[in-house]
């Protein structure tokens, strides 16, 4: 308990002490020698003789408290009028001291030696063109959403972007053991197939002179779907909402239904490789991985991993866990639809077209919103725009997280979730998914 209390001391308080104290200390004393300090204490000293000691004590006692509730107030009144809070200040210290060791540490390390002095200068200037190329203002410009300067995007890839909601499920999760019923409501999309939940990450590389093509896994990711896994159940205290928008089945030749996990947990590639050959004919791949499988150079891709996910060619079979559609709404969901608000758990809908994703959604790779009571609702989304060769995270306006007001005619992307949600198609109780 004690080292809890020193450690939240040290983060959220010393910083500030080492802000203010530099500053408030000169500036009370300037103010202490033009007040003529001396002349104050000996009037104090006067109220204070023994006749008059109970009344010199209270007036100093009085003074005191009115001296610590004004300099609370002016305390307070700059954290609630400041833009922003010191939280938000010493996170953003945080990020900017990490982004400054990762810029200090990529230039050491291609740093030339110190002779001849001549060299270092001139390698010194280069490096300093350099990142004033990177930080360029039309540079600066160009990560906004669809390239409008009042949308700013936070520099970040998918893998950040992912971190940063398991961090965000962790806050609303504990916030919401504070907080009174009905649970918090977060809302988030997945815009790929099914089979990039598993294999998510497209990769290739050449085998013999062949260019290979395929999807994978990393650690980071399973670790994200541990941790979406650890919020099921009734006793969870969120209420999650998940939509599927590319259910990837209905019309294909490859009907998803139909596929199998072949083993329930991610295989490194070579492994992979050799389960595949001794299962052979047996098996025929899904598409996403059948290069991958028949690789005879892996090249240095060791170190990847790999679902095997296929169906069978013949009339052999896999346990009812092991369908793909099964695994993945039993294994990561409670259901298709809560009863009422006051209900835990992770729940699926599916809305197989894209064209019938609302267009408040469409326009972002991933959204995530949480609902935390009907005043206080936060949302960010994911851009990953390949024409403008950005990608980044923009925190969404208040606005797109209010339900429509009289004077709009388009819904606010908290709305069009939350139809989306209760209009899409359930596949739970169909033959594929029914637990």
């Amino acid at each position: 308990m004690q080292m809890k209390i020193f450690k939240t001391l040290k983060v959220h308080w010393l910083p500030l002490v080492k802000t203010v104290v530099p500053v408030v200390v000169p500036l009370a004393g300037y103010w202490a020698l033009k007040k003529d300090v001396d002349k104050a204490w000996e009037f104090l000293r006067q109220l204070s003789r023994p006749g008059d000691a109970t009344l010199g004590c209270l007036i100093i006692l009085l003074i005191v408290v009115l001296i610590g509730a004004a300099l609370w107030w002016l305390f307070k009144s700059l954290l609630t009028s400041a833009p922003f809070s010191v939280d938000v200040h010493l996170s953003l210290n945080r990020v900017l001291r990490q982004f400054r060791s990762h810029f200090v540490r990529t230039i050491a390390v291609s740093r030339p030696d110190l002779r001849p002095v001549a060299r270092r200068r001139r390698w010194n200037e280069l490096v300093a063109v350099t990142l004033e190329g990177i930080s360029d203002d039309r540079i600066m410009n160009m990560y906004c959403e669809a390239g409008q300067t009042d949308r700013p995007l936070l520099f970040c890839n998918f893998q950040s972007y992912a971190h940063a909601v398991a961090k965000l499920l962790d806050h609303v999760a504990t916030e919401a053991a504070k907080m009174k019923p009905p649970r918090p409501q977060v809302w988030t999309i997945f815009k790929r197939p099914v089979c990039n939940w598993y294999n998510t990450f497209p990769v290739e590389w050449i085998d013999n002179g062949q260019v290979l093509r395929g999807q994978v896994t990393f650690d980071w990711w399973e670790e994200y779907k541990a941790h979406i896994a650890e919020l099921k159940g009734p006793d969870s205290k969120i209420q999650l909402h998940r939509i599927v928008v590319n259910l990837d089945y209905k019309g294909d030749s490859d009907e998803l239904g139909e596929y199998y996990l072949y083993d329930l947990e991610p295989l490194d590639i070579r492994t992979a490789i050799e389960k595949a050959k001794v299962l052979g004919e047996t098996v025929k791949w899904h598409r996403s991985i059948s290069q991958l499988l028949g690789a005879t150079d892996l090249n240095g891709k060791e170190g990847l991993a790999v679902f095997l996910i296929g169906k069978p060619a013949g009339e052999a079979t896999l346990p009812d866990d092991h369908k793909l559609l099964f695994h993945f709404q039993n294994s990561f969901h409670d259901g298709h639809k809560p009863i009422s608000d006051e209900d835990g758990g992770v729940y699926v809908g599916y809305v197989p077209e894209k064209g019938s994703v609302p267009a408040a959604l469409a326009v972002y790779n991933d959204v995530f919103i949480v609902k935390l009571t009907d005043q206080e609702r936060f949302g960010l989304a994911f851009v990953d725009d390949d024409t403008r060769d950005i990608n980044g995270i923009r925190l969404l306006p208040q606005y797109q997280l209010r339900t429509s007001e009289t004077d709009r005619d388009s819904e606010t992307a908290y709305e069009s979730f939350v139809n989306a949600f209760h209009d899409s198609e359930s596949e739970w109780q169909s033959g594929v998914g029914a637990s």
